[in-house]
C-alpha cells in the first residue's frame, strides 16, 4: 500500500506503508544472495511469496509470478522434495557456517540496556498482570490481585521479586538488596525467613 487511503493509520495516528510482495521478494533474496556469497555457500536460491490465509487469492494472476496460495501449499512442497537430495559435506560445512554466522550476530544485536540497581523503581508487582500491590501489612499471608482476581501467598510474590533481580543482575540479591528491591513492603527478618535461612545471610 505505496499510497494509503487519506486518515489510514494505526493507532498513534501513523500511516503506515507496506511494500509490494514482489519488491519485498526481490530484497530479501538479494540479501540472501550476498549473506551466501559472504561466507562462500554455493547453493541455488529459490524464492515464493507464500499466502498462508485460505481464503485469500488473487484473480487474474498474470503467469509465472512466484505466489503459492494456502491451496497450493501442499502441492508445492511436494515438488520441492522431489529435488532434494543427501547432503554433501559441502552442504555440512554451509550449515556449520551459517550456525556459526547466526551465533555471532546474535551477540552482536543482544545488547542490554544501560541500567543499576539505583537506577531502577522498587515497586513489589503481582506476577500475574505486573500491576502495583500497593499497600501491605506486616502480618498478611495472602494477596489477592484486584485485576485479575488471582490470589498469592505472600512469599510467591517475594519470589517473583527475587527472581525479577536475578534475571535483570544475574545474580542472587543480598539481604539488603533484595529488602530494597521489594520496596520495603517486607521486613528483613521475614525475607531472611524465606530465602536466607538455611545459610549465612549475605549483607
Amino acid at each position: 500500500m505505496e499510497n494509503p487511503e487519506e486518515g489510514e493509520g494505526n493507532a498513534n495516528g501513523e500511516v503506515i506503508t507496506y511494500k509490494n510482495p514482489i519488491e519485498q521478494l526481490k530484497e530479501n533474496r538479494i540479501n540472501l544472495a550476498q549473506l551466501f556469497q559472504k561466507l562462500n555457500i554455493k547453493l541455488p536460491i529459490e524464492s515464493y511469496v507464500i499466502f498462508a490465509h485460505p481464503n485469500y487469492y488473487i484473480h487474474e494472476l498474470p503467469a509465472g509470478e512466484p505466489f503459492v496460495f494456502r491451496g497450493q501449499l501442499q502441492t508445492h512442497i511436494e515438488k520441492v522434495k522431489q529435488h532434494i537430495y543427501p547432503a554433501t559435506e559441502d552442504t555440512q560445512i554451509y550449515v556449520r557456517n551459517l550456525e556459526r554466522y547466526n551465533k555471532d550476530t546474535s551477540k552482536e544485536d543482544y545488547q542490554l540496556p544501560n541500567y543499576t540497581f539505583e537506577s531502577l523503581s522498587k515497586i513489589l508487582l503481582f506476577p500475574c498482570c505486573k500491576k502495583d500491590i500497593g499497600l501491605l501489612s506486616n502480618y498478611q499471608k495472602f494477596i489477592e490481585c484486584h485485576n485479575c482476581h488471582k490470589k498469592y501467598a505472600m512469599k510467591d510474590i517475594g519470589e517473583y521479586a527475587r527472581w525479577e533481580f536475578q534475571n535483570l543482575f544475574g545474580q542472587e540479591p543480598t539481604l539488603m538488596q533484595l529488602y530494597h528491591w521489594c520496596d520495603q513492603k517486607f521486613s528483613k527478618p521475614r525475607l531472611h525467613t524465606w530465602f536466607y535461612k538455611k545459610k549465612s545471610p549475605p549483607v
